[in-house]
């Protein structure tokens, strides 16, 4: 790599880093290019030239984030701790995903959602493949449909944790248990005890979405009426 080169990787870092920042304290849709120049200590220009617009600004903080997603993921072995593995990711930066994962969600910067929903669930699919060859997987268990339903409810999961009706304490819960559930029940005697196991750590979890602390004020303030 020629030092020119090095120089620009160094800048683009710089810059992705800047909007990483900006992002997590004041969300995407106030960040404006002027403001990322001035925190990257670069020019408008630059930043044009060496990313693009503020959509692919946003679309590089994703990829790069894929890839460091993929290669923790990748480094599991069963379906249930690359779940766990992405939570995890999450939890570490919640004020820079949520307001990330709310844009993708809304069905902004597509082509990066696609990249990072295709990687998961191949991996997914993947494992649980492998997992089925070992004998550890119920034979007619189908590694496709299964890893897109427990990618679909991990997702239903991050939902509601980005809109807020999930708290960070529940996200762990609400995204492993139905999968250790489903693990527990269409896994072979020995793996089915280790995710039985796991699913009754799980079930400890404290799970309470705001539509729960709604019904449970509901439920109260219609008992002291009565």
């Amino acid at each position: 790599m020629s030092k020119r080169e090095l120089q620009m990787n160094l800048r683009r870092d710089q810059i992705l880093d800047a909007a990483r920042e900006l992002i997590s304290e004041r969300g995407y849709e106030n960040l404006t290019m002027r403001m990322l120049a001035q925190s990257a200590g670069v020019t408008v220009p630059t930043i044009y030239n060496l990313i693009g617009n503020k959509e692919a600004v946003l679309g590089a903080t994703i990829h790069d984030g894929t890839v460091r997603f993929w290669q923790n993921a990748e480094l599991s072995d069963d379906p249930l701790t690359i779940i766990e593995t992405i939570v995890s990711e999450l939890l570490h930066r919640p004020e820079y995903y949520q307001p990330v994962l709310r844009v993708l969600l809304n069905g902004g910067a597509s082509t990066e959602m696609a990249e990072l929903d295709g990687l998961f669930l191949k991996h997914l699919q993947d494992t649980l493949a492998s997992m089925s060859e070992r004998g550890a997987l119920e034979s007619w268990v189908d590694a496709e449909i299964l890893g897109e339903r427990m990618l679909s409810n991990l997702y239903g999961a991050i939902s509601e944790w980005v809109s807020g009706r999930l708290s960070d304490e529940a996200l762990p819960t609400a995204a492993g248990y139905d999968a250790a559930i489903a693990l527990a029940g269409l896994t072979s005697e020995k793996a089915r005890k280790t995710f039985r196991s796991r699913a009754r750590k799980l079930q400890k979890g404290a799970i309470v979405s705001e539509r729960a602390k709604a019904r449970k004020k509901l439920r109260s303030s219609a008992r002291k009426r009565a």
